[in-house]
Parts: structure tokens; C-alpha cells; sequence
């Protein structure tokens, strides 16, 4: 299980508890706008209409519920949260204009944002400038963080998913050989590869095989036989799931009876209607799992249930350890201060609702990952890949 000493479970019951000096002196708010004395405020930008909306309001429910949670417990040191949100619509003008109102305007004394890639590369200047944190729960563009030091992700990165998935690959399924098939136009799926081959190599497995197609492609036949010559126990496909799924059944077609794994460009239902049988017993993945069995996961769903009247995503699930994150740096530093609160957010080791996590040199998470398995067409949890020492 989970440890539970160090997350926030059972969000209501615990908060304070972790923290009972939570309670204590207040601290001066570090923004300079209409922030209360008595209180914390937290900025969070993110798009509330337009084409991404669904997303951002999903980042809203999860800020918002570990926001409500927070203050039900007392607060953070004494001081109400109060959360305010920015509208970027999507659009990194907007989300500038937004984050400059947060902090001058509003008193944030962080920022959680944004969604998009491109409106966390148009605030994460602003946020470095004025010496506030800022932290995405998913904008997964390396360049995010290297902005600056007050730059911080709740995501892992892309490449990320490559290292976990020869982790789960070579330490957890015991395997040594293993090719790798890859859209060689495409940074996520070249990002995910080179990593993937990389660490199978350094965990003492064999890459046999090693090819590429072009972005568009239909027929995988010509690779696919190279690959099955070789006898690789598993591929590795890091595709988006429509060109994944045909590459199985064109794989299975040929003979191969090997294992298939892939990263969260997998997680649609569509694979499993693509794939068929081709893609049953698949492996993938991915950021969070709803059925992984702990009981704080349990916990969480129904509460965001309770409140919402659906399940959780893992774009809320993300928001909410964005939040839990900002929780902890906050007590820890006993201060909003802006480079106490970045001191305080680099040195952090905690377990979230997406597993166990600490910021590496360029504040990206070195986390956990779940492994998703295809049965009967559904995508359902399989392990927890914890990070490499």
C-alpha cells in the first residue's frame, strides 16, 4: 500500500493532521495585489472555453475540491485558500494578460498552469520574472520548465514514458530482448523510443531490432518481418492508438506472439476497436489508474463523484497533486515567500495520487507510472512502475 504518512489521503481526514503546525503564526503574503493578510492565494490558468474547455475544467475540479478540502482542515498555516481562476481560452496572449492579472492584481502567490504547452511557454517568463512558482499540472513540452528555476511540472514529459516503459519491461516482466517501431516524424513517438532503447540497454536487455515508418503510413509489413526475425519477446510501439493498433494486427498477422507495449498515446477505446485481438493483453503507459486498488484512489474518486457526479480523469487527478504539491512546499516553507516557496517545491518527496514523486534538476517530476493492460477490449490497471534509483 501506499504510504500513507506522507500523501494526503483521505483528503478531509488527514490534511491537517500532517501538518500540525498548520495552524500557526500567519506569514505576510508575498503578491502584491488585493490578497487578505489572512489568507493564501493561488492562481490557476487554464481554459475555461473554447476547444480545450473540457480539459480545463477538468484541472478546475481538481484544484478546486483539494482547494475546498484544504481550508475544511484549516487551511495552510493558519490562512484561508483562496483559489482564483484566469480564462486563457486557449490562447497564449490571453494566458499572459491572465497570469499578469493573478499576480499584480490578485495577490497569487503561485500559479497553477497552464493546460496547453504553448500558454505554460507565454506564462512561465512572467512567473520567473516576478519570482512566483509556477507549476503545470500538464503541459509536457521540455522548454516549459527550462524558462527558468521557479518552473515546475506535476506531469512526467514525454520521453519519461520511454524510461518507464523499458523499467516495466526489463524489472518487472523479466524480459531481455525487445524491438522497438516508431514514427520517425513524430517528437513524441521518436522522444519515447530513444529513451526506451536507452535504459532496456542499461538494465542489461538487448534491443534485436530497430525500425521506423513515416507519419501516415498503412503498411508495416517490410519492418514488421525484420522484427519478427530478430524473436523479440516484446515491442515497442510508441504510437498514438490508430497507427498502434494496425501495427498489431499487421504483427499478428505475420505470426508474432510476443508482448506489445506502448505509451499514453494508447489510452483511447479506439485501440481495442482498431485492434480487436490483435491488441488483447497489451501493455501501456500511463499517468493514473483508477482501478490500481488503493484505497486513497477509492477515496478520491468518490469524493470527486460525490461532488461532480462523475468520475475523475487524469487531468483532474494531476490538478489535484498540483495542489497537494503547493500544500506541502507552502507548510514547508512556513512561508508564500517566492523563493522559499521554490526552494521548498525543488526539495519535494511526496506520495500523490499518482504515485510517488520527487523534481529532478529541471523540476520535472521523477515519479511512478501505472501500466494499463487490454483485457476484453478495456483498458484496466496491471502494476505501478516506481521510479529507478
Amino acid at each position: 500500500m501506499k504510504n500513507l504518512a506522507l500523501k494526503l489521503p483521505c483528503l478531509a481526514l488527514l490534511l491537517f493532521a500532517a501538518f500540525p503546525a498548520a495552524a500557526g503564526p500567519e506569514t505576510k503574503n508575498a503578491g502584491s495585489g488585493g490578497a487578505a493578510r489572512d489568507e493564501i492565494v493561488i492562481g490557476c490558468v487554464v481554459p475555461l472555453t473554447g476547444e480545450a474547455a473540457i480539459f480545463g475544467q477538468s484541472i478546475q475540479r481538481g484544484v478546486q475540491l483539494t482547494v475546498d478540502e484544504i481550508n475544511k482542515a484549516g487551511g495552510i498555516l493558519g490562512r484561508t485558500v483562496r483559489l482564483v481562476m484566469a480564462d486563457d481560452r486557449g490562447d497564449w496572449p490571453t494566458g499572459a494578460e491572465e497570469c499578469r492579472r493573478l499576480i499584480e492584481r490578485e495577490g497569487a502567490v503561485a500559479i497553477i498552469g497552464a493546460l496547453m504547452s504553448k500558454v505554460s511557454l507565454a506564462i512561465a517568463p512572467i512567473c520567473q520574472e516576478a519570482g512566483v512558482p509556477m507549476l503545470s499540472p500538464t503541459s509536457t513540452n521540455l522548454a516549459v520548465t527550462q524558462v527558468g528555476d521557479f518552473i515546475f511540472r506535476a506531469c512526467f514529459v514525454d520521453p519519461y514514458q520511454g524510461v518507464m516503459a523499458a523499467s516495466f519491461a526489463s524489472r518487472y516482466l523479466g524480459l531481455t530482448k525487445a524491438a522497438v517501431l516508431y514514427d520517425m516524424g513524430n517528437d513524441y513517438s521518436t522522444g519515447l523510443a530513444r529513451e526506451f532503447v536507452t535504459m532496456f540497454d542499461k538494465l542489461g536487455g538487448r534491443i534485436v531490432a530497430e525500425q521506423t515508418h513515416g507519419p501516415g503510413s498503412t503498411d508495416f509489413s517490410s519492418q514488421l518481418r525484420r522484427i519478427i526475425q530478430q524473436r523479440p519477446e516484446i515491442i515497442f510501439i510508441p504510437d498514438y492508438y490508430n497507427d498502434a493498433a494496425l501495427i498489431m494486427v499487421q504483427a499478428r498477422e505475420l505470426g508474432y506472439k510476443g508482448k506489445f507495449l506502448g505509451g499514453d498515446g494508447w489510452d483511447s477505446p479506439e485501440l481495442a476497436r482498431y485492434g480487436g485481438e490483435a491488441v488483447e493483453g497489451a501493455f501501456f503507459v500511463n499517468h493514473w489508474a483508477s482501478g490500481d486498488g488503493d484505497p486513497d484512489t477509492e477515496y478520491f474518486t468518490q469524493l470527486f463523484r460525490g461532488r461532480f457526479g462523475d468520475d475523475p480523469d487524469v487531468i483532474a487527478v494531476l490538478a489535484c497533486d498540483s495542489m497537494l504539491i503547493l500544500y506541502h512546499a507552502i507548510n514547508r516553507a512556513g512561508s508564500t515567500e517566492g523563493a522559499a516557496l521554490r526552494d521548498a517545491l525543488a526539495a519535494t518527496e511526496l506520495e500523490l495520487f499518482t504515485g510517488w514523486m520527487s523534481f529532478d534538476g529541471d523540476r520535472n517530476p521523477v515519479k511512478s507510472a501505472v501500466i494499463m493492460v487490454i483485457e476484453d477490449g478495456v483498458a484496466v490497471y496491471s502494476d505501478t512502475v516506481d521510479p529507478i534509483p
